[in-house]
């Protein structure tokens, strides 16, 4: 995302009205005493985080503070009441949502508090969100002052951070004519359309006219891409300005290519995190590190080559049980106390802590197993580079009954799914698979802050001179041409439809009737028509039904809920 992007979304989030609930009530969110039971929320390091909702008038305040992170005890407590008031519910379907990237800590929440009080979501679901902090300046802040080769290196950081600054800018300079022409030929050359057409039509046939070789194949959308082409005059129009525009475009694709690449890595490393949470072994207290200290001066004493004594194993010993078992010893005192001590919880390990979505799900997980006759089944859904979290939790927790696994506009690539997916519906024979994607040209062609209404008003030609300048193409289509580096075509996104529709026989004929790829028509303007609309409080789509997922749905029953039956309405 561009700077211009940021700022004209900082801009828009300030002056845009909040949302107002239909009935005059306050129940169209989760308020601060329930939002705890639907949101694990973590910091980017992965440790847990309390989400809190604060009431303000008609309105209320959704808060993260990433700087006070949940004690390992409280958040025991924490998901015990979660899990506790899963058990009470009515609905034994459980949904866990994972957002994607670029998503703000605030924004976030807000949306799981009010999708979480949606009565269509709870009359089918106990909804479960999973929220962390992607946000495009919070990511790139962090590969710029704070991360170095894996590492947190907060003074070092700071010091390089003009280098790393440098160096973005000058890779996005000497890349710059790369970054164009992979963009050009996004927008003009029609070897990738024409693979998705051929591939479409060829699963078509074979799903018509199976032979020995192929008793099963995909369920897919049927429809082609020209019948789901049913973009109007303005949308044509909006996108050949696009087209002129293209030189207009290229300094904003210079910065993209500096700030995001770093973001993106960041973003990845977060994602990570929300399992496997690395202590801060440089960051322990004064008396700890003392400890420590004496520990490595202690094996550093070894004479090279020679074998250790037990007089020198039991000197270490005695520090070392000073840290975990104590209060740290001091450097003229080795010998340890034999009064018996309060063990602590302790984190000297380099990866000694899990992160707060794996501490959730090892604790699903135990509930789930409590009781057989109590059977649960869980919709896990993950919108973009939530796609890539839910893969990690398919390979992580195979023993969760997930019957649905959906992924909206996936970030991950086709091999990443491939290596979770596969074995989960070998696993669980009732478990089902749908992708979503967008159709290939609202994919190439999505423009920031253009016209999308049948009768534009000059207010919004003028907000869409702003886009003219930021580089045409959905987050998804960014990291193809210049985020990440595909070697070949299961390296690309599977989330866009041109990747997804031409790799569906990585699917074998095991799995193959349970996998689900649906293309939404394009210039149907109350279907998802840009990357971020599959999810959003903004564009409420069903995305939690079937009839959502479906590749062969009427429009009608993928639309958005008619404006009667919402929670809640925008202006």
């Amino acid at each position: 995302m561009t700077c211009l992007r940021w700022i004209a979304l900082a801009a828009a989030l300030v002056v845009a009205p909040r949302a107002q609930a239909n009935t005059g009530s306050d129940s169209w969110y989760l308020h601060d005493d329930q939002i705890g039971a639907h949101v694990i929320a973590a910091a980017p390091n992965g440790h847990p985080l309390r989400p809190r909702i604060h009431a303000n008038g008609s309105d209320f305040k959704a808060e993260i503070n990433e700087r006070h992170p949940i004690e390992p005890n409280a958040y025991r407590e924490y998901l015990d009441t979660l899990v506790k008031t899963l058990r009470d519910s009515k609905p034994r379907k459980i949904l866990i949502f994972i957002h994607g990237g670029m998503n703000l800590p605030g924004g976030a929440l807000r949306r799981s508090a009010i999708l979480g009080a949606d009565p269509t979501l709870n009359e089918e679901y106990y909804p479960i969100f999973i929220n962390w902090n992607s946000g495009p300046l919070s990511t790139y802040g962090e590969h710029l002052f704070l991360v170095r080769q894996g590492q947190r290196a907060p003074v070092f950081g700071a010091l390089t951070s003009p280098f790393y600054l440098a160096s973005d800018l000058t890779r996005a300079l000497v890349r710059a004519p790369v970054v164009w022409v992979k963009l050009l030929q996004d927008q003009f050359d029609p070897y990738e359309r024409r693979r998705a057409t051929f591939s479409q039509e060829s699963w078509r046939y074979l799903k018509q006219n199976p032979g020995p070789g192929h008793p099963k194949n995909p369920d897919l959308t049927t429809t082609d891409l020209q019948e789901s082409d049913k973009r109007s005059r303005v949308q044509l129009t909006t996108n050949e300005l696009h087209s002129l525009s293209l030189v207009l475009k290229a300094p904003a694709e210079i910065i993209l290519d500096a700030i995001g690449t770093g973001a993106w890595e960041m973003m990845l490393r977060r994602s990570r995190q929300l399992f496997d949470s690395p202590t801060r072994f440089k960051e322990q207290k004064p008396r700890d590190r003392q400890g420590i200290n004496e520990v490595v001066r202690l094996a550093r004493a070894q004479p090279r080559g020679e074998p250790r004594t037990q007089q020198e194993l039991d000197r270490i010993d005695a520090q070392l049980k000073g840290l975990y078992e104590g209060e740290g010893e001091n450097r003229a005192e080795v010998s340890v106390s034999t009064a018996p001590r309060k063990k602590r919880n302790v984190d000297y390990l380099v990866r000694s802590d899990a992160g707060a979505v794996e501490t959730f799900l090892t604790r699903l997980e135990q509930e789930v197993g409590r009781d057989p006759r109590r059977k649960y089944s869980i919709t896990l859904i993950g919108h973009s580079m939530g796609a890539i979290v839910a893969n990690e939790i398919l390979l992580r927790h195979p023993r969760l009954p997930v019957d649905n696994i959906v992924y909206l506009a996936a970030a991950c690539s086709v091999k990443e799914s491939e290596d979770a997916v596969i074995p989960y519906l070998r696993q669980n024979i009732a478990a089902q698979f749908y992708s979503l994607s967008l159709h290939p040209i609202a994919e190439i062609s999505e423009t920031f802050m253009s016209p999308e209404r049948e009768h534009p008003s000059v207010i919004d030609y003028s907000k869409a001179t702003v886009g003219l300048l930021v580089p045409r193409g959905s987050l998804l289509q960014w990291l193809d041409a210049f985020f990440t580096q595909p070697l070949n075509l299961e390296d690309r996104r599977l989330g866009k439809w041109s990747t997804s529709i031409s790799s569906a026989g990585i699917f074998p004929s095991d799995v193959s009737n349970r996998i689900h790829l649906t293309m939404f028509p394009v210039g149907v303007s109350n279907l998802p028509q840009k990357h971020g609309q599959f999810a959003s409080e903004s564009f409420p789509t069903r995305f939690w039904q079937k009839e959502f997922w479906q590749p062969n749905a009427t429009p009608e029953m993928k639309a958005p809920l008619p404006q009667q039956q919402m929670s809640m309405q925008f202006h």
